[in-house]
């Protein structure tokens, strides 16, 4: 049986070469926001993962196709304005919960699923 991967952030740049590098060997599931995946097998899964119930829901999606998950990449990002451009405060909330927030509640919904000593969780920032 293949492990389970899921990947957020993972339509293009550095999540893409994630999810083309686990693909032979794991099933992995992927999670995209704004720019839809071109050309990816496996479960691809359209989220606003800053929505509060949208990381339990992806969490219930991939054990809903795959029943077990073995490994989380938590890659979505967001890169907001620079200080010295201003400080814009819906910039710094949006950065605040993908890249903070996000990988906490993708952990929370997923824990009762991962099993101990066996899982792997990364978190890229």
């Amino acid at each position: 049986m293949k492990p389970v991967v899921l990947v957020t952030g993972a339509a293009r740049g550095i999540g893409r070469a994630i999810v083309d590098a686990f693909l032979p060997d794991q099933e992995v599931a992927f999670v995209w926001n704004t720019t839809p995946p071109e050309g990816m097998g496996e479960l691809a899964i359209q989220a606003d993962l800053a929505a509060e119930q949208a990381c339990a829901d992806v969490i219930a999606q991939v054990m809903a196709e795959f029943g077990r998950l073995d490994v989380i990449v938590n890659n979505a990002g967001v890169v907001a304005s620079s200080p010295r451009d201003g400080f814009d405060w819906e910039d710094q909330r949006a950065l605040l919960d993908v890249n903070v927030l996000v990988p906490s509640a993708l952990l929370s919904a997923a824990l009762p699923h991962l099993k101990r000593g066996a899982s792997v969780v990364i978190s890229l920032l």
